[in-house]
């Protein structure tokens, strides 16, 4: 539970962790948060952690020594409100939060700010329906304005990269490549990731050899690839309890051997990769698997490996680093600096 003793300049209460009991495997640099119900993004801004909170609906902003903590934000569809959150992104002074159909804006302090409607472009092909809407599944800033990252549950796009300015005013940039087969699902099939990048973004799919640097107009301007990342076999334990059909279809799932590479990148102000790498691991007396993530660096020549510890949910701005494990009675989270490893 938390002690909370007052609110300071900032809005933030001032709070001290008391848990129970600290779960195994835990960094002692964790805290435990009791309001912190899920993070399904971070970014951070002026040294202030913003999470999303898929699970409530809800925005957290948490200093960066975790002794602070406020939040913003609540499930609905007034304003304000959030309804199936997708994405959290720091666009300048300004808090961006995409749903499945909206952008939210927030000031730093959490103050709502405005918000406006998001189209999903029919840029999903199925070869028996036609073009289909893809889904906005993640955001990133850009000088020239949001960049905005569709995908496809259904059809053969990988997904797709637009720019927005304002209301109703998006293009697409990149559209990324089919896997060309309609009829086996690969379970991986819309896990496009992207990041920001000092030169513009990066796009790809992790099962493909590279991903693309892409500038703002669309140009592909290099390739970062990723082959000496280990792909983690899947257990055959895991592997015998997928599906190979898709009840009432036609459609076969594709069943994977190995795990991605990674399912998400990171890019420093300096140009610097991080992937988001698996690190699946038996848990102790129970055979089951429980799913980790660590960061592998790539500074365009070398890969190194930080110094984090594993965690179930890692998140990097800049040089700044956020881990999280889910407990059923909230969130442990630690914090950390990329400094120490150049």
């Amino acid at each position: 539970m938390f002690a909370v003793v007052r609110h300071d300049q900032d809005g933030f209460l001032d709070e001290s962790a008391e848990a129970d009991f600290v779960p195994v495997g835990l960094p002692p640099a964790a805290i435990f948060f009791d309001s912190v119900a899920s993070v399904a993004d971070a970014d951070m801004h002026a040294g202030v952690w913003f999470l999303l909170d898929k699970r409530v609906s809800r925005v957290h902003r948490i200093s960066s020594g975790g002794d602070r903590w406020s939040a913003f934000a609540s499930a609905g569809d007034g304003p304000g409100e959030l309804r199936r959150p997708r994405a959290l992104a720091v666009h300048g002074d300004t808090i961006v939060v995409a749903t499945r159909g909206r952008l939210q804006f927030y000031r730093p302090d959490g103050a709502y700010v405005g918000g406006r409607r998001i189209e999903s472009p029919s840029t999903c092909r199925d070869s028996r329906l036609g073009d289909m809407p893809s889904e906005l599944s993640d955001i990133a800033s850009s000088p020239e304005g949001l960049l905005l990252l569709f995908t496809c549950k259904a059809g053969s796009a990988r997904g797709s990269v637009f720019l927005e300015k304002g209301e109703a005013s998006y293009r697409q940039i990149v559209q990324g490549s089919a896997d060309g087969n309609d009829d086996v699902l690969d379970p991986w099939r819309d896990m496009s990731v992207f990041a920001a990048h000092p030169s513009g973004f990066v796009f790809g799919h992790p099962e493909d050899e590279c991903i693309g640097l892409f500038g703002l107009g669309g140009r592909r301007l290099g390739s970062f690839c990723h082959a000496r990342l280990d792909r983690v076999p899947v257990p055959n334990a895991i592997a015998q309890q997928a599906p190979t059909v898709i009840p009432g279809s036609n459609a076969r799932v594709r069943v994977p051997q190995r795990y991605l590479p990674f399912d998400r990148v990171f890019v420093r102000s300096d140009g610097v990769l991080l992937y988001r790498t698996p690190l699946p691991t038996s848990a102790p007396g129970s055979g089951e698997i429980q799913m980790s993530f660590r960061l592998a660096k790539f500074d365009g020549a070398d890969w190194t490996v930080p110094s984090i510890p594993p965690a179930t949910h890692v998140f990097v701005s800049d040089r700044a680093v956020l881990t999280a494990w889910g407990d059923w009675r909230g969130t442990w989270i630690a914090f950390y600096s990329l400094d120490r490893d150049g």
